[in-house]
């Protein structure tokens, strides 16, 4: 693995899932959302969320739909879930612009508590 490259696992539905954090995450969430990644603050949504879990999922060799995704998040390992991605995105421009936006109101269920 690259170190350019970040994977993580995460457990939802009580399944390991490893998510990996690279530009097939990128063009998946990109591709499900129509939205661009590098202005992924502007409008943040729970979708958003689901959408960007889904996809790097999806870059980590796993097939998962949309509402299993939705489904395995929950309050009990939204904070877990919260600090995996932080630390996914936790280089360059993409965490600048998620914290800067989730910093100004951001509507994300995973900002809530907790920024990234």
């Amino acid at each position: 693995m690259s170190e350019l490259v970040k994977e993580r696992t995460i457990k939802l539905n009580g399944k390991d899932f490893k998510l990996r954090f690279d530009f097939l995450a990128i063009t998946e969430f990109e591709k499900s959302t129509g939205k661009n990644f590098f202005k992924i603050g502007e409008g943040f949504s729970a979708t958003d969320t689901v959408s960007l879990i889904r996809a790097m999922i999806v870059s980590g060799g796993e097939k998962i739909t949309f509402e299993d995704v939705a489904r395995g998040i929950s309050p009990s390992n939204m904070v877990e879930i919260n600090s995996i991605i932080n630390d996914l995105v936790s280089d360059g421009k993409v965490k600048q612009e998620v914290t800067e936006n989730i910093d100004s109101g951001s509507d994300s269920p995973l900002a809530e508590e907790h920024q990234i």
